[in-house]
């Protein structure tokens, strides 16, 4: 099984001991030897004790006048020594907006930093949560964390990054994920990833996933969705309660899925695999309408079906799954029925090509709805501008989240995402390819990655060489 929780990683230090140590001043005939002035007094205000009962806003300014990352380090250690509140500490060091100073302090005590976030609350003050952010990107080396976070989701981002692989965070080693924004949305659960971003709404941190449906929450962008969700009470991921999956925290389970995108773009996992059957073979069909009612005709045509039937339904689903007023639009397609003649309403009803175009709009959540199989295969519309495709008789199979079948990039990412919550089944056909090729992969290289049929052959075969890192060599 996958970690639940990653060693925190130690680093050098970037100073020396005795930049942390309180200076220690020599007068000598009242005078500071080859210090000047201001720092013979700093250095003296330095030794002094400190004072336990200051504001805040006093302990910030000690900070500000303190000069540099080091001097401000020494000094938060000596309030810790002394017994001041850490909130307080927290709090000052947030007022500073300057992250140098907490990765400082993560470099110095990652425990006490890690201790600090992980008890934040719902109810911590603005600057704590600063501190928070700050923690977090020094932690899990980001290149940019803002917007707004509240002090439990910062909690539980970093119990969750902590599930993962260093590099599938890291801006180091993955350039699909450039910055993490926090917001609190009107729409709950509304987190999504695009262009090397992760947008995160926090204001479900202590809820299950079996609390909504998954379908409603990223599907429908109306509110009035989510409350009939939260009336039944089911996320329906597996199409029944199922307590391995279901009970996860719904903000880490999305936390992780959003990694997920990040880690499928900077290995391109389903831009260069999708069609393999251990994916769901999927294929990319249009970005239109159009060309999506030509490829269910051909499918329909290729399974035995009448070509100029099939090209008059067509042409009748394509302008109400387009958004025409239901079967109107058959006047308009009159004079396009086999040998002259249309078909009644029952007819184009009833007809495959129509039932599969009507059911595979977007607004029908069809990835949980499951739309009429043509061919053996499933058409839906996943987005706006992007139709896709998929074999019908795999879902079973590979199913562990309906959401999974909305378009390849969310397979992965719910596959990810229920792999480093523990919800993905060691039985799962895909758990022994994640764990090999994702989740102990020593780099980010998409070069290196094998789709799961090629790994499977290769484990039945005895296995291909592996280099030095224990990795098999590309083939």
């Amino acid at each position: 099984m996958p970690p639940t929780h990653a060693t925190v990683q130690r680093r050098e230090r970037s100073h020396s001991d005795a930049e942390h140590a309180a200076p220690v001043v020599q007068m000598e005939g009242g005078g500071g030897g080859n210090m000047e002035g201001g720092d013979v007094a700093r250095a003296a205000a330095h030794a002094t004790k400190p004072d336990t009962a200051k504001k805040t806003d006093e302990l910030s300014d000690e900070l500000a006048a303190a000069g540099s990352t080091a001097p401000m380090a020494a000094l938060v250690a000596r309030w810790r020594q002394a017994g001041v509140n850490d909130d307080k500490i927290l709090r000052a060091v947030g007022k500073q907006d300057w992250d140098a100073l907490v990765r400082n302090l993560f470099q110095d005590d990652a425990a006490w930093v890690e201790a600090k976030v992980l008890g934040l609350t719902s109810s911590s003050h603005k600057d704590a949560c600063k501190f928070g952010m700050y923690a977090i990107k020094a932690r899990y080396n980001l290149q940019e964390i803002s917007g707004q976070w509240g002090g439990r989701a910062l909690a539980r981002l970093w119990e969750a990054l902590a599930r993962v692989p260093a590099s599938h965070v890291s801006r180091a080693t993955n350039q699909q994920l450039k910055k993490l924004v926090g917001e609190k949305s009107v729409a709950p659960g509304a987190s999504w990833y695009g262009g090397g971003e992760i947008r995160m709404d926090y204001q479900n941190t202590d809820r299950f996933l079996d609390t909504m449906k998954v379908g409603d929450v990223q599907g429908d962008s109306k509110v009035a969705s989510y409350g009939r969700a939260a009336k039944r009470g089911l996320l329906g991921l597996a199409g029944k309660r199922n307590t391995r999956v279901n009970r996860q925290n719904l903000f880490s389970h999305t936390v992780l899925h959003e990694v997920g995108h990040a880690v499928d773009e900077q290995l391109k996992v389903m831009n260069g695999h999708m069609g393999d059957p251990l994916f769901g073979s999927w294929q990319a069909v249009s970005k239109s309408w159009n060309n999506f009612s030509y490829a269910i005709r051909d499918d329909h045509v290729t399974a035995g079906g009448n070509r100029a039937e099939a090209e008059y339904v067509r042409d009748i689903g394509k302008k109400v799954a387009a958004g025409e007023a239901s079967l109107g639009a058959a006047k308009k397609a009159t004079d396009k029925g086999p040998g002259g003649k249309k078909l009644d309403t029952a007819g184009v009803k009833g007809h495959p090509i129509f039932v599969a175009l009507e059911e595979s709009k977007k607004g029908k959540i069809p990835w949980n709805n499951r739309p009429t199989a043509v061919n053996g295969r499933i058409y839906h519309q996943a987005y706006d501008t992007e139709f896709v495709s998929y074999d019908a008789t795999l879902r079973s199979g590979l199913e562990i989240s309906k959401y999974q079948w909305r378009a390849p990039g969310e397979f992965f990412a719910e596959i990810y995402a229920a792999y480093y919550t523990g919800a993905l089944a060691e039985s799962h056909p895909l758990y022994g390819w994640f764990e090999a090729e994702i989740h102990g992969r020593a780099n980010m290289d998409p070069l290196r990655l094998k789709n799961p049929t090629q790994w499977q052959q290769e484990q039945e075969g005895g296995g291909a060489a592996a280099d030095a890192s224990g990795v098999a060599a590309p083939t």
